[in-house]
């Protein structure tokens, strides 16, 4: 909630739109993959769940990409 009433939470297409230009902006998968690693959950769960609440910043179906997936490459 704080993020999105700084104006801080944008949807993955303005973040895809906006790259290297938002330092400081996440997305839900952003908060919600920092979030499930730190804390050992899955991000997916919680992803699900900001969507539910916000979903102004929600893709749902979205394949969420991680470092760890482009690394592989």
């Amino acid at each position: 909630m704080t993020l999105a009433r700084q104006g801080k939470l944008l949807s993955p297409s303005d973040a895809w739109a906006a790259a290297g230009a938002t330092g400081a902006s996440e997305t839900l998968w952003s908060i919600s993959y920092r979030i499930g690693t730190a804390h050992d959950v899955s991000p997916d769960e919680i992803c699900r769940f900001l969507e539910s609440q916000f979903p102004k910043y929600a893709k749902t179906g979205v394949n969420h990409t991680t470092w760890d997936d482009i690394v592989r490459y």
